[in-house]
C-alpha cells in the first residue's frame, strides 16, 4: 500500500510503501514528524469522519494519496474530489466577494507604486500576491485546474505575514534610514495603506470562515467524507498505527501496558479456573481434569507473552547489563542483577527500553518512531535498527522511522528499509 504526501510548503511529493519498513531522512523542518502524525491520525477511525479535512489542514497538506485514491485531489481516482465537490461552491464564494479581492489587488498595486524606488522593499512579493489574486478571481483557460480553495488559504496566510513583516520593518528602520530607507514624512501614509490592506484581508478571512461552515457546503462535504471513510477502511487504513515521540516519559506508558497485559491474562485464567471448579463441584465431577479449551488458550497466551520477554532480553544483551523479568504480574528492570527503578535509568536506557518494549508489546502493527536515536550513544544508534527490525519481523510489525542521523540512515540502508530523502 503506497502513500503519497504533498505539502503546501513543499516542492515535491513524498511517497513510500506502508507494507515495508521505511526511513524518512532529512533535516529538522523537512516534514518528517508531520508525515508520521498525519498517518497515525488518519488511521484512527474513532475520530469523527469530518475531522479528515482538519487533519490535512493542520499539517499543511495539499494532497494525500493512498494507492490510486486521493484524499483531497482533483486528479486520479478521488476519494474527496475538490473539483467536483467544492469548485461550484468556492466559485460562488468568490463571486459574492469579488469586490473585496479587487480592492486588495488595488491596494497592493498602490503599495508597489508607492515603494517603487525604496531600496530592499519586497516589491516582488507584493507582485506575487497580486498574481495569486488573479488565480483566485479569474475563470479563464489560463487558470484552469487551479485549486482555488488552496489559493485562498495561501493568499490569506501569506498576505497577513507579509503585512506584519513590512509594518514591523517600517517601524524599526524609519528613523535609522537603512534597509527600507523610508523617509519620516512618508511613514504615516504607508502605514495607513498597510492598515487598509489589513482590513480587507481580515474581511476576506471572516467571510471565508463563514463560507466553510455554511449549511450547503457542510452537507456536501459530509457526504463525500463518508465516502472517504469507507474507502480508507476498505484500503486497510484502520486503528493500527502508533506514534512514538522523542519524549522519555513514554517508557512509563509502555511499562503500564505490559503490566496490564499480564494482569489481564492471569485474571482471565483465574476466572476460567474458578468457573471450572464451580461447575465440576455442582456436577460432582471432582475427579475430572481441570481443563477447558479457553483455559488452554489463555495459558498459551501467557507463555507467548513471557516468550516476548525472552526475545527482548536476548536483544538487550547487546547493549549492556539490562534485563527484564515478570514478577507478580509486574515488569521488573534489573541491571547487573540488581533491581532498578525507572527513575534510576539513564536517558539512553529509557529510550532503548521504550523502543524495544513497544515493538514487542504494542497492539498496533505499524510503529511510527520519531528520531529513534534520541539520547542513544553513537555505537547504540548503529545497532538499534538491526534489533528493531529483527523484533518487528518476529512480532509481525512494520516500522516507519524519521531521523536526521547518518548512522541510523546507513543502518536502515543495510537493513533493507525503503529510503526516503526529504531534501
Amino acid at each position: 500500500m503506497k502513500i503519497t504526501y504533498k505539502f503546501i510548503d513543499g516542492e515535491s511529493d513524498v511517497s513510500f510503501d506502508l507494507d515495508r519498513n521505511c526511513v524518512l531522512f532529512g533535516p529538522n523542518g523537512s516534514g518528517k514528524t508531520r508525515i508520521l502524525k498525519t498517518l497515525v491520525e488518519i488511521s484512527d477511525f474513532k475520530l469523527r469522519v469530518d475531522s479528515l479535512p482538519e487533519i490535512l489542514s493542520k499539517y499543511n497538506i495539499e494532497r494525500l494519496k493512498i494507492d490510486n485514491y486521493n484524499l483531497n485531489s482533483e486528479s486520479g481516482i478521488a476519494i474527496i474530489n475538490i473539483e467536483k465537490s467544492n469548485h461550484k461552491l468556492t466559485n460562488e464564494f468568490i463571486k459574492r466577494n469579488y469586490f473585496a479581492f479587487k480592492d486588495i489587488q488595488e491596494i497592493f498595486k498602490k503599495i508597489i507604486i508607492y515603494n517603487r524606488d525604496t531600496p530592499f522593499f519586497p516589491t516582488s512579493i507584493f507582485k506575487k500576491q497580486k498574481f495569486r489574486i488573479d488565480n483566485i478571481i479569474e475563470d479563464n483557460r489560463r487558470f484552469k485546474g487551479v485549486d482555488k480553495n488552496r489559493e485562498i488559504r495561501l493568499f490569506i496566510q501569506s498576505s497577513k505575514r507579509l503585512l506584519i513583516d513590512v509594518e514591523k520593518n517600517i517601524k524599526l528602520h524609519t528613523i535609522k534610514n537603512d534597509d527600507f530607507a523610508i523617509k519620516n514624512d512618508d511613514f504615516a501614509n504607508l502605514l495607513q495603506i498597510i492598515q487598509e490592506a489589513y482590513s480587507v484581508i481580515n474581511f476576506i478571512e471572516r467571510k471565508y470562515e463563514d463560507y466553510k461552515f455554511a449549511d450547503d457546503v457542510m452537507e456536501e462535504k459530509q457526504h463525500n467524507l463518508k465516502v472517504a471513510s469507507q474507502k480508507l477502511h476498505d484500503l486497510g487504513i484502520k486503528n493500527n498505527a502508533k506514534y512514538i515521540s522523542t519524549e522519555l516519559n513514554e517508557i512509563n506508558e509502555i511499562i503500564k501496558d505490559v503490566d496490564s497485559t499480564f494482569n489481564k491474562i492471569k485474571m482471565e485464567i483465574g476466572n476460567e479456573y474458578l468457573s471450572i471448579v464451580c461447575k465440576k463441584a455442582f456436577e460432582f465431577e471432582s475427579n475430572e481434569s481441570f481443563k477447558s479449551k479457553r483455559l488452554i488458550t489463555l495459558q498459551k497466551k501467557l507463555v507467548e507473552n513471557k516468550r516476548k520477554i525472552d526475545y527482548l532480553n536476548n536483544e538487550l544483551s547487546q547493549f549492556g547489563k539490562l534485563e527484564l523479568r515478570i514478577n507478580s504480574n509486574q515488569l521488573t528492570i534489573l541491571k547487573n542483577g540488581n533491581k532498578l527503578s525507572v527513575e534510576a535509568l539513564s536517558s539512553g536506557e529509557k529510550r532503548l527500553l521504550t523502543l524495544l518494549l513497544n515493538v514487542s508489546f504494542s497492539t498496533e502493527n505499524l510503529l511510527l518512531i520519531d528520531e529513534p536515536e534520541i539520547s542513544l550513544s553513537l555505537p547504540v544508534q548503529s545497532k538499534i535498527i538491526f534489533s528493531l527490525k529483527n523484533m518487528a519481523s518476529i512480532f509481525d510489525k512494520k516500522l516507519i522511522l524519521a531521523t536526521h542521523a547518518p548512522y541510523v540512515y546507513e543502518s536502515c540502508d543495510k537493513s533493507d528499509f525503503e529510503l526516503v530523502r526529504l531534501f
